[in-house]
């Protein structure tokens, strides 16, 4: 990610800044409903279909309620783009924020208080609200999460004689297991051809492990230098050496897919970490049932503590803004119920509000174990050196994971590479 500062001088920036706070108002709830002739810019970015679908629909209802005209930007890359959009101060009155993003943004004081604007704020999960405010200020309202927990395959399971009850709930415990399954495997289907546990080479999935213990692989809670190194985060990922040790692992691109929901529905992986977006997707693309085909299982605890990561996302609003009223009455109406139905639905995200779990997931007892997860899932935040400290950890980690290097030795390597780049954006 480059942050804002890459992208302009430090006098450029000290005046962006300056005319940013210039711009912002207060902002307070508007019972007006009418809001014929005026027109709302909306910033998102380039999703699956199913999403693109599900925001069509609701700029549709949402023109049809108030009578504005809504206009789509549709980044490429929204993280780079959108500030140079504030710094020409043509940046979207409202946007999607994710939340490792938010810490950036509410430094730069761009965004618009969202305490009295109309949204009620007790009706969303206390985690995934508190990912976008800062000392007791909303800078956004979170508009759906996705939880990690773990896909497994039921017919293979069938195949090989284990049963789901089986597998441990613990990673310390797949370690010891997985060896014996793999042998199964390769009787069952050919050596080689289906791997026992599939994970990703990522900070964002591997977050609970790194972070454990409060571990500070990032100084001042975030904020400040890489700390990969460190003696209690190299602890943590002894846990990953381990379980490649097994032979037993694989990432979906060595077994020739583009992500793990591809090579757990090509039935390429017995088990594998991922999130609820993939249920809607092994059902409609891979024809696969659940409770039937696949089975889906809280994350492993690590450490004796059970805790997965969350991915969320967010509707904020720009100081820039001179639709602040109709901005607020789309934040509300897209984090709402008929919104967040809409968005929930169509994609197979999980709503941030807790009145609609019972409405979205139902009956649905595969889906409801990534919703049972939702009051204790981390979001994806920590600082504003994250993206920097992500984009090093994936670069490096492989080569410990491979041999290459040691652990030691390629964390080293990553934060030298992670607190240049951090340097360099401040």
């Amino acid at each position: 990610m480059k942050s804002w500062k890459k992208l302009l001088t430090a006098g450029m920036v000290a005046t962006a800044a300056l005319a940013l706070a210039a711009c912002g108002s207060s902002n307070s709830a508007s019972n007006k409903t009418n809001f014929k002739g005026e027109t709302l810019k909306i910033g998102t970015w380039a999703g699956s279909p199913q999403e693109t679908s599900a925001m069509n629909k609701m700029i549709k209802q949402f023109e049809q309620e108030t009578g504005a005209k809504v206009q789509n930007k549709v980044y490429t890359n929204i993280n780079q783009q959108l500030p140079a959009d504030f710094s020409a101060h043509t940046a979207p009155d409202v946007f999607y924020v994710d939340s490792s993003m938010y810490p950036f943004y509410e430094k730069q004081g761009v965004l618009q208080s969202l305490n009295n604007s109309g949204v009620d704020f007790s009706a969303f999960y206390s985690k995934q609200v508190n990912a976008f405010k800062t000392d007791g200020t909303n800078y956004g309202v979170p508009k759906d999460m996705s939880n990690l927990a773990q896909f497994v395959n039921l017919q293979m399971l069938n195949k090989i004689g284990v049963k789901e009850s089986d597998i441990p709930k613990s990673y310390e415990g797949l370690v010891k297991w997985l060896p014996g399954i793999q042998a199964k495997l390769d009787a069952a289907y050919g050596k080689g051809k289906v791997a026992a546990f599939g994970y990703d080479q990522d900070l964002a999935r591997l977050f609970p492990i790194v972070n454990n213990g409060s571990s500070g692989f990032i100084a001042d809670n975030g904020n400040g230098n890489a700390n990969l190194a460190s003696s209690k985060v190299l602890s943590n990922l002894n846990i990953l050496t381990e379980l490649v040790a097994t032979k037993a692992t694989a990432t979906p691109q060595s077994l020739g897919a583009s992500n793990d929901g591809e090579a757990f529905g090509t039935n390429k992986v017995l088990m594998i970490d991922d999130g609820n977006w993939d249920y809607q997707t092994l059902q409609q693309q891979y024809k696969l049932k659940p409770g039937t085909d696949f089975g889906v299982i809280p994350m492993p605890t690590y450490d004796g503590k059970q805790t997965t990561m969350s991915y969320t996302v967010g509707w904020a609003e720009s100081k820039q803004s001179k639709e602040q009223a109709l901005a607020n009455k789309w934040i509300e109406y897209a984090t709402g119920k008929d919104g967040q139905t809409i968005n929930s639905d169509g994609t197979g995200v999980l709503p941030t509000r807790s009145d609609l779990e019972s409405k979205v997931v139902g009956s649905d007892s595969v889906l409801k174990v990534f919703a049972d997860q939702s009051n204790n899932a981390i979001p994806w935040q920590f600082g504003t050196s994250l993206t920097d400290v992500q984009t090093s950890f994936n670069n490096f980690l492989p080569n410990a994971l491979s041999g290459k290097t040691t652990m030691k030795a390629a964390m080293q390597q990553a934060d030298t590479q992670a607190n240049t780049a951090i340097k360099n954006g401040n």
